[in-house]
């Protein structure tokens, strides 16, 4: 059992404490944080379902099934649903995964959350976080690559010329991290990271998007 404790703008609190079973060859996971984005309404949360099975990266939407329960009386059934609660209260927010091709593996984590709320409505979209790092792996049409990577301190990216670029960094989660400054025209500072794997995104003047992968060490 393990407990995480949230303080959102003073405007409500979340108490989040997760219950996981599992069995071999499958995995349920998922976690939900605060949507922060540019004008994203008050009480938004986006979550990952973070869910693997045997032998498989990524959420695997053709031999197992999900099945949400909102802790509200009403439940869905699907890998990246989106919820929204009409009062405040104590919520038992659980995601069952099931095989179908083989039968026999299941696996469920539960998190309660409680919501104290003074306005506006409590929304949760979940998303797939696999979905972005995916797009890392075709790098035939990046116009960008990063070196080194590895990287402990800075990482220079190769690529980004003359033109105005918008940078951010993503965990494999799909939480924005850092909006970092390109310094001198060459690189990045990442010194203030944790260690682990992130998302690279590189927005062009254009509004359009590139993303790498990187480890810091």
């Amino acid at each position: 059992m393990k407990k995480t404790i949230f303080t959102l703008l003073c405007l409500f609190t979340l108490t989040f404490m997760s219950y996981h079973t599992a069995k071999a060859q499958c995995a349920a996971g998922f976690n939900v944080y605060a949507d922060t984005s540019l004008g994203a309404p008050l009480h938004t949360y986006l979550g990952n379902n973070t869910c693997q099975g045997a032998n498989f990266l990524g959420i695997d939407t053709i031999n197992y099934s999900y099945t949400w329960t909102w802790g509200d009386g009403t439940s869905t059934t699907a890998p990246f649903p989106s919820h929204t609660y009409a009062t405040a209260g104590n919520y038992t927010i659980c995601l069952f995964m099931n095989a179908l091709n083989p039968a026999g593996c299941n696996d469920s984590i539960c998190i309660n959350a409680t919501i104290n709320k003074n306005v506006a409505m409590y929304s949760i979209n979940i998303i797939n976080p696999f979905a972005v790092v995916a797009a890392t792996n075709d790098v035939s049409n990046n116009p960008f690559s990063i070196y080194p990577n590895p990287a402990s301190d800075k990482i220079y990216i190769k690529g980004l010329q003359a033109a105005n670029y918008q940078l951010a960094v993503y965990s494999l989660e799909g939480k924005l991290v850092a909006t970092p400054s390109v310094e001198q025209n060459q690189y990045i500072s990442i010194a203030s990271l944790a260690k682990g794997n992130y998302i690279l995104k590189i927005t062009s003047s254009t509004n359009q998007s590139n993303v790498l992968k990187f480890f810091k060490d």
